[in-house]
């Protein structure tokens, strides 16, 4: 096993807290650092996912299932990643 430190901001520890709170990863109470395995985790699931579908010449979009309107993600680390052929 291996062990990864990351020196973050101060809002990006808070995001981190909060979304792992938002998916009720781990304990009540417990301390965000404890949990951080099981958000990389997740995190890197839906990473590969994502890379997966631009590989694939799709894009990644949420959709309003009662409006019909889509909003395509952007980032440029995915939207540089071309088609596999």
């Amino acid at each position: 096993m291996k062990q990864i430190t990351l020196d973050i901001s101060d809002q990006r520890y808070n995001e981190l807290v909060e979304m792992q709170g938002v998916l009720k990863l781990g304990k009540v109470g417990e301390p965000a650092n404890e949990l951080t395995a099981e958000f990389f985790d997740i995190s890197m699931s839906m990473l590969r996912w994502a890379v997966e579908e631009r590989q694939a010449g799709r894009g990644i979009a949420s959709t309003d299932e009662v409006g019909g309107k889509y909003s395509e993600l952007s980032i440029p680390c995915l939207d540089q990643i071309q088609k596999k052929e």
